[in-house]
């Protein structure tokens, strides 16, 4: 791997960001079977094996997140990227359940939709797995019932942004 020339600053930009996730969608990682980055390391393609594609997962706003955490270990020599994707569902179904089952088994390809419209692929060389899925049924009327599903993924490079230009094509 090349080493990565500090070559530029970074301005503040406008105060436009938003936070949080709308919308994941989710394949087997086994099916995904390359992506091509341009030169700036956006994801421009992504392939898929046969008739794979990534599945959409719509997500209540203001309840799911995801994390990244790099760490250089001088030691070592290495960096690697730990990211932690936190999804809520809410009502508790058959159809859920067997989902997150699926999810548990097989690693994943992820791409996240951010409310800011940008989307982020995670698990792109290793796949991302279930860490964890509680079922809670909450306590009193008003509360949730429904599932917290933690994925992990460890990598050696950040989330690619992918272009927003291919989404429509590998989504089913």
């Amino acid at each position: 791997m090349t080493c990565s020339s500090i070559n530029s600053g970074r301005s503040l930009s406008c105060r436009d960001s938003v936070g949080g996730i709308k919308k994941v969608r989710i394949a087997e990682f086994a099916t995904m079977t390359g992506y091509t980055l341009s030169a700036s390391n956006v994801v421009t393609g992504i392939t898929m094996s046969g008739d794979s594609s990534f599945y959409a997962y719509e997500l209540i706003k203001d309840t799911s997140s995801y994390e990244e955490v790099t760490t250089a270990n001088n030691e070592n020599g290495t960096v690697i990227s730990e990211g932690t994707l936190t999804l809520i569902f809410s009502k508790a179904e058959t159809s859920t359940r067997n989902q997150i089952r699926a999810m548990a088994q097989k690693d994943m390809a992820i791409i996240i939709e951010y409310n800011d419209g940008t989307y982020w692929l995670i698990g792109a060389s290793r796949g991302a797995t279930l860490a964890t899925s509680t079922n809670s049924s909450g306590t009193v009327l008003g509360d949730r019932n429904g599932y917290t599903i933690v994925i992990n993924s460890r990598e050696p490079e950040q989330a690619y942004e992918v272009s927003s230009s291919i989404i429509a094509d590998i989504t089913a």
